[in-house]
């Protein structure tokens, strides 16, 4: 099967905590999966609150070596571990680990965990696919954006260092390890603009186009390197995760100018509107300018070639309508 469709996942363990856990068995913990089993249907609890999880639409079979001792290996299609009569409600804060070893990406999102009581209060863990919203990458970038922009605004040294850093700092230490290396430029990978949909008459209805390194993914990493640079050296924080950042800051590329003299949504794309919906008010590549900083009048190549698309998303307008579609609206002339 084709991977792009299937997401094949091994889990090693699973914990549930209530509250922070201060050791491997803490006092609010309610399920540890080791998943160290070799055989049958149920996964054990190692909590010591009897909440064993029942291997669903799977032979028991599916046990394998993994990291440490043995893991499941979850077929990325309807595989999944289930306990709906938890011992206790979850309620208030709670923190789930999973040690996960994943490859493929799932063409609709996929179920792996499911914890509940009997009354049905409870939690999933799900793998988003390509048909669900496009990836954490740029959405984790977008929301540290705004604790960044709090501190920038209010110039509160509180807020800078409770709020602002620790969400840069915990975002950088994912996105740091969602790009790969092309020829010294990191990209990430893997990269589907949200909201873009492949097109043409061959083309499956409702798949996003899917990339490396595009325009929204690279720009919003960018954006939250660069605040996080700014925040470590104001708080004179050094650690490896900085020392990482600083290193990849100035290979992420995140604007490129297409031959139609518009910034490209695509890596690989030409002419504006080659890839995806042409008529499609879509402007996720200008998060640069917006909410981003990274478009300014110090970059007048960059600033030049945004009004394009702006002009050209004003004028498209489906079919048979007179309201346009899409984000550009959103966005000052």
């Amino acid at each position: 099967m084709n991977t792009q469709r299937k997401l094949m996942a091994t889990i090693a363990a699973v914990m549930l905590l209530l509250g922070m856990a201060g050791s491997a068995l803490a006092a609010g913990e309610r399920v540890w999966w080791k998943f160290d089993e070799s055989s049958g249907t149920t996964a054990s609890d190692s909590s010591g609150n009897n909440n064993a999880g029942t291997l669903t639409n799977m032979a028991g079979t599916e046990w394998t070596a993994g990291k440490l001792n043995n893991s499941l290996n979850f077929d990325g299609v309807n595989d999944y571990v289930v306990r709906n009569t938890l011992s206790a409600n979850i309620t208030g804060d709670c923190t789930v680990s999973v040690w996960m070893n994943r490859s493929g990406v799932p063409s609709t999102n996929v179920r792996l965990m499911d914890l509940a009581t009997a009354g049905g209060s409870g939690m999933q863990l799900v793998v988003r696919g390509t048909t669900g919203y496009a990836g954490m990458d740029d959405a984790g970038g977008l929301t540290s954006k705004l604790f960044w922009d709090n501190y920038d605004f209010t110039r509160d040294p509180a807020i800078l260092r409770d709020l602002a850093c620790p969400a840069l700092l915990s975002m950088a230490r994912f996105l740091t390890k969602t790009v790969r290396d092309y020829d010294g430029r990191f990209l990430a990978s893997f990269s589907a603009s949200p909201e873009q949909m492949i097109n043409g008459p061959w083309a499956p209805k409702g798949k996003y186009y899917q990339t490396v390194g595009c325009a929204f993914d690279q720009q919003m990493i960018r954006e939250n390197g660069r605040d996080l640079l700014a925040a470590a050296a104001l708080l004179g924080e050094r650690n490896e995760t900085v020392e990482v950042q600083q290193r990849q800051i100035d290979h992420y590329d995140p604007v490129q100018i297409g031959w139609s003299g518009q910034i490209k949504e695509y890596e690989e794309e030409n002419f504006y509107g080659e890839i995806g919906e042409y008529r499609h008010r879509h402007i996720s590549q200008l998060m640069a300018l917006h909410p981003g900083t990274l478009i300014t009048r110090t970059t007048p190549a960059w600033l030049d070639a945004q009004p394009l698309l702006q002009a050209v998303a004003r004028t498209a307008r489906p079919p048979d309508s007179a309201q346009p579609v899409g984000h550009a609206p959103a966005l000052p002339d």
